[in-house]
C-alpha cells in the first residue's frame, strides 16, 4: 500500500507541479513492483529478478529539452559563492563562445557553458597527485562505461557519503537539478587507499610531466561519486549510449560526477544539466514493466553489426535486477545537417542494464560486464543500438 500510494504522489507530481520535485538532493526511491521471470535476449535467456521502480506512475511526458545555457553573464542568473564560498573572482575570462570561466585567488575555477558545467576546487590539483596510482590501485577510471550493479562504498570516518553528497545541494539548487542521494558508482580515498596509490605510483615510474603526491592527511581524504538526476519526477538514463538512429549519435553523460573532501566539493563535472524545455505531444500511460520485457525479446535480435551480448564470448549468469520508468535524452536532431549536441528529446522509457560475466574478459575494477537496454515506453521500441 505504502509504495502505491507512493506512486500515485509521484504521478500527481508529474502532472501537476513536474518542477516542484527539482533543485534538491533526494532519498534513493523504493521500489513499487517486483518481476520475476526470464527473457530470451539475442538467443540468450536472461533471468529478471528485478525491482521495479515508478510500476504506479500513471502517465508520462515528452519533452524537447536544450542543454542548460546561462548566456554570457552566468553571474547574473546563479550565485557564485555556491561553488567557491566568500572567496573574491580574480579572473573572468570570455572567449566568443558561450564558454565563461571565472578564477579566484586560490586558484578555484568555476565553468559555465551549454556543453559543460565544471567545478575544480583550488586543493583539486593535490589530490590529482594520486589519480595514476588509484586507477592502477582500482582500475578504475574517470571515463569508464562499466558500473557496479550494486556500488560497495566504504564509509570515511567522521563523513558517511550521504553527508558527502549533500554538500553538493547548494550547487544543484543554483542549476536547478535534483540528484538522488544514491551514487551508481564511486569510490572512496581514505589515508590508505591515498597511501597505497602513492606506493604504485613510484613503483610505476613518475613520468616528467606528472604530479606526485605524498604526505596524506585526513583533510585528503574524499570520496569520488556518480549520481543519478531526476527530470521531472524521474530518474535520466545516465550512461551515453549509442542510439538505433546513427552510429556516433550519442545520448549525453546525464550525470553529476563530484570528488567531495570533508572541506567540500573539489570537483564536480556535468556534462548535461536540462534547461529550456517544451512539452510534446499530450501525456499518456506508460506501458507496464512487463509489457517492456515483452518488448526485450520482440526488438533484441541478433543484429547484422552483431553488438549483442551474445557474440564471441560464453555469456555467464545474464540478468536484470532493477527496471526504472525514466527519460533517455535522445538527440534532437532541429537542424537536420549536422548531429545535435545541446537539443535533445525527453524520451519517457523503461531502464535496465543486463549485468553478466564475460568467460573471456575481466571487468574494469568492482563493476560487472553490462549490456544497458531503454524500452519507449510509449511504442515499445528499443531506444538504442544493440
Amino acid at each position: 500500500m505504502k509504495g502505491k500510494l507512493m506512486g500515485l504522489l509521484l504521478g500527481a507530481a508529474l502532472m501537476i507541479a513536474p518542477c516542484a520535485v527539482r533543485a534538491e538532493i533526494v532519498p534513493a526511491q523504493l521500489p513499487d513492483a517486483h518481476i520475476a521471470r526470464s527473457v530470451m535476449i539475442d538467443g540468450i535467456e536472461v533471468t529478471v529478478d528485478a525491482d521495479v521502480y515508478g510500476a504506479d506512475v500513471d502517465k508520462v511526458q515528452a519533452y524537447q529539452v536544450k542543454k542548460q545555457d546561462l548566456g554570457k553573464t552566468p553571474e547574473a542568473k546563479v550565485d557564485l559563492s555556491a561553488w567557491i564560498g566568500d572567496e573574491e573572482i580574480v579572473r573572468r575570462t570570455e572567449p566568443e563562445e558561450n564558454d565563461i570561466r571565472f578564477e579566484t585567488a586560490s586558484g578555484a575555477q568555476v565553468q559555465l557553458a551549454d556543453y559543460m558545467h565544471s567545478f575544480r576546487g583550488a586543493g583539486c590539483d593535490r589530490l590529482d597527485g594520486a589519480r595514476l596510482g588509484v586507477m592502477m590501485t582500482y582500475t578504475w577510471a574517470d571515463n569508464t562505461s562499466l558500473y557496479p550493479e550494486t556500488p560497495q562504498i566504504a564509509q570515511l570516518s567522521g563523513m558517511s557519503v550521504s553527508e558527502a553528497v549533500q554538500k553538493l545541494a547548494p550547487i544543484m539548487e543554483q542549476l536547478d537539478v535534483t540528484l538522488v542521494d544514491e551514487p551508481f558508482d564511486g569510490i572512496r580515498l581514505g589515508l590508505d587507499e591515498l597511501n597505497e596509490a602513492t606506493r604504485m605510483h613510484l613503483e610505476e615510474g613518475v613520468a616528467p610531466n606528472q604530479t606526485l603526491t605524498e604526505g596524506w592527511t585526513a583533510e585528503d581524504e574524499h570520496y569520488c561519486l556518480r549520481l543519478p538526476m531526476l527530470y521531472h519526477g524521474l530518474r535520466i538514463m545516465p550512461w551515453q549510449e549509442n542510439t538505433k538512429k546513427l552510429d556516433f549519435d550519442n545520448t549525453p553523460d546525464a550525470y553529476a560526477y563530484a570528488w567531495i573532501t570533508r572541506q567540500g566539493v573539489e570537483k564536480l563535472v556535468m556534462d548535461f544539466v536540462p534547461g529550456e524545455e517544451k512539452a510534446v505531444g499530450d501525456a499518456f500511460v506508460p506501458i507496464s514493466a512487463e509489457e517492456a520485457l515483452d518488448a526485450c525479446e520482440r526488438e533484441l535480435k541478433k543484429q547484422e553489426k552483431n553488438w549483442g551480448i551474445g557474440e564471441r564470448a560464453e555469456i555467464l549468469n545474464p540478468h536484470i535486477s532493477r527496471m526504472w520508468l525514466g527519460y533517455v535524452m535522445m538527440p534532437d536532431h532541429v537542424d537536420k545537417s549536422r548531429l545535435s549536441t545541446n537539443v535533445f528529446r525527453a524520451t519517457p522509457a523503461w531502464l535496465m542494464s543486463i549485468y553478466y560475466d564475460n568467460s573471456e574478459q575481466k571487468p574494469m575494477g568492482n563493476a560487472s560486464w553490462q549490456k544497458n537496454v531503454a524500452i519507449d515506453a510509449r511504442t515499445g521500441e528499443s531506444l538504442l543500438s544493440w
